[in-house]
């Protein structure tokens, strides 16, 4: 089976924006070994898409006005918290392979970083 075929039926596993157990066990039972481990694969980096973490330093910061501003920028997302105490007055935003970082820590890196370049 092509990963183009593979694709349509994990496209096909789903029932508006969420995973349709009775369809995957549908599909998974009639599967080779080989096409049941791209599926898989597929279906993953599906749900990997579909997910936007979130880490903050505390996660009792999180609250509805930025639950607001998250799903308008990343509409039909699941937003996932999370905690981070390595985190410093920021936070981190995953969305697929992206990741946006805004912290006191990551200034501070960046900063020292510019300073050790121009003195070497």
């Amino acid at each position: 089976m092509t990963r183009k075929q593979l694709q349509i039926l994990v496209e096909q596993s789903y029932t508006g924006h969420s995973l349709d157990g009775a369809k995957v066990e549908q599909l998974t039972s009639k599967l080779s070994h080989k096409d049941l481990r791209g599926y898989i694969r597929l279906l993953k980096k599906r749900e990997q898409e579909q997910q936007v973490h979130v880490a903050l330093p505390v996660a009792s910061v999180y609250n509805q006005n930025v639950n607001k501003v998250l799903l308008e920028v990343f509409p039909d997302k699941e937003i996932l918290i999370e905690e981070d105490a390595l985190l410093l007055l920021g936070a981190k935003i995953t969305a697929n392979d992206m990741v946006y970082e805004m912290s006191l820590r990551s200034r501070l890196e960046d900063f020292i970083e510019k300073v050790e370049q121009l003195y070497d």
